[in-house]
């Protein structure tokens, strides 16, 4: 606050006067708000995101399966020649 305020002072015999006084001073303000905010904010972006599915296809009785079995025979036998 700083201000001057005007005193009328009477001295008697001397007569009247207006006195000017200034006030000067500091009021400390230790003040916490909360301001509740209620607002939608949009957000458009990409998420990355990473995801592992198995897909598991059944190939028995299929002429595909029947193929892989006989190539995992043979392969199996060129195993055991190499032992």
């Amino acid at each position: 606050i700083n201000t001057t305020v005007r005193v009328h002072v009477t001295l008697g015999p001397l007569g009247n006067f207006n006195l000017d006084v200034p006030i000067n001073t500091t009021v400390p303000i230790n003040l916490t708000l909360q301001i509740p905010i209620n607002k939608e904010i949009p957000i458009n972006t990409t998420v990355p995101l990473q995801m592992e599915i198995p897909v598991v296809i059944s190939l028995e009785g299929t002429p595909l399966g029947q193929q892989l079995a006989e190539w995992r025979t043979m392969l199996s036998s060129l195993r055991d020649l190499g032992k």
